[in-house]
């Protein structure tokens, strides 16, 4: 299969090469050219003819969200997404953002438009309770994602303040997926997306609040869901089982090398790396992700918690409790009825 995979911000170069490995035309695209995330490991299209082989492509990924241009009083979307558009109307698959998806998340104010058409407001009261993402992926599979975010900052790039993600496939038929994921699906599919929904919210007792929607990957979550992305190139391969994806930081935030057999060790997806030479370094924070599965959430942290002790180097780190609450967030949920069916 012949692939462009776009990245608005380098974050995603790892499952592009993935998907290379195993044996597709992969050729990759990162607009800001002072992004250099997977240099070195994927053939690069120029920008000024990136469409030109998109149009010969039998699949477009985008694997995150562009900036949208501010206007007087909003916000528009950017040529990016709309050069996507056009690709959609000649027939090219783009599993990526619109126009549309674009400004939910860049214009807070058509968000909170949208969300009271669907009847779901953001600002009704909900203090407590458990905050928890509700996924669903283009082939309408869903999870439950508890995020680990205790450091740095939000960003609509690498989020190397989220130190892990927690990932749980359940029944699309439940409540709170029947309550929120269901009258965005009809909204979505009128527009035409394809892709990811991420839906951030905080579930109490009795209400919920939607704090945000990512139509796009999230980061390290995606590196969890690899499969069901795989299943877009060659048929069914569910990755099931209970995720973890905890990332692996450079504490000294100092340019350092990454050995070979860390980078292509089980489960590790690089982040702000590049091959220089003969050795690969990183040039940024986020070294990448550890990724695990299991059928049991004490077997999946000591998976992955092993794998790390494994590869750590002097300098880098990571938080070995990411996920010591899903177990409590869950009884939580099921005991308000938000996991019936």
């Amino acid at each position: 299969m012949k692939i462009l995979w776009v990245s608005p911000w380098g974050d995603g170069w790892s499952i592009a090469a993935r998907m290379r490995d195993a044996g597709n035309k992969v050729v990759y695209l990162c607009p800001d050219p002072k992004n250099k995330n997977g240099q070195g490991y994927l053939p690069r299209v120029a920008e000024a003819s990136w469409l030109s082989f998109a149009e010969r492509s039998d699949l477009v990924v985008v694997d995150g969200n562009f900036e949208s241009r501010p206007t007087r009083r909003s916000w528009e979307a950017s040529d990016y997404v709309k050069d996507l558009q056009q690709l959609r109307h000649k027939g090219i698959t783009v599993l990526g953002p619109t126009p549309t998806t674009e400004l939910l998340e860049n214009d807070p104010r058509y968000l909170r438009k949208i969300l009271t058409r669907a009847g779901l407001r953001p600002d009704n009261g909900v203090k407590d309770g458990v905050r928890v993402t509700i996924s669903q992926d283009p082939e309408s599979r869903c999870y439950l994602v508890f995020r680990h975010r205790t450091l740095l900052g939000d960003s609509n790039g690498p989020e190397v303040g989220n130190l892990g993600d927690v990932t749980i496939p359940v029944p699309k038929h439940i409540k709170l997926f029947r309550q929120v994921i269901e009258p965005l699906n009809g909204f979505l599919s009128r527009i035409g997306y394809n892709g990811y929904i991420n839906v951030g919210l905080r579930a109490a007792n009795a209400d919920l609040s939607i704090e945000s929607i990512h139509c796009r990957f999230i980061y390290p979550a995606i590196f969890s869901q690899f499969g069901s992305l795989l299943s877009l190139v060659h048929g069914k391969q569910d990755w099931g089982g209970i995720g973890l994806a905890t990332t692996l930081l450079n504490l000294e935030q100092q340019q350092t090398e990454i050995p070979d057999n860390v980078l292509h060790s089980d489960g590790f997806f690089g982040g702000n790396v590049q091959r220089e030479l003969d050795k690969t370094v990183a040039t940024g924070e986020f070294l990448g992700a550890v990724v695990g599965l299991d059928e049991t959430w004490v077997g999946v942290q000591t998976k992955v918690n092993a794998q790390l002790s494994r590869i750590n180097l002097p300098g880098w780190g990571w938080r070995a409790s990411v996920g010591d609450t899903v177990v409590k967030h869950l009884q939580s949920l099921q005991e308000w009825g938000w996991l019936d069916g």
